[in-house]
């Protein structure tokens, strides 16, 4: 039990921590072209962030789900 909690725990920082750093990478690259970064970084930044918690909700499930068979 104590192994899916640290996972989900890694998981989780290790998804803020990448949001963090797209955000970061996107919101520079926009400024050097010269776009607006908070305007135009916004839907670049979620759409990978949401589809990295979906993947870590799904694997956390399987994991469940496999477990108790």
């Amino acid at each position: 039990m104590h192994s899916v909690m640290l996972r989900t725990t890694s998981g989780c920082v290790g998804l803020v921590i990448g949001a963090a750093v797209m955000d970061t990478v996107v919101s520079l690259v926009f400024r050097r072209v010269g776009i607006d970064p908070s305007v135009a970084s916004g839907p670049l930044i979620t759409t990978p962030n949401d589809g990295l918690s979906l993947h870590l909700y799904f694997e956390i499930a399987a994991y469940y789900l496999l477990c108790s068979v």
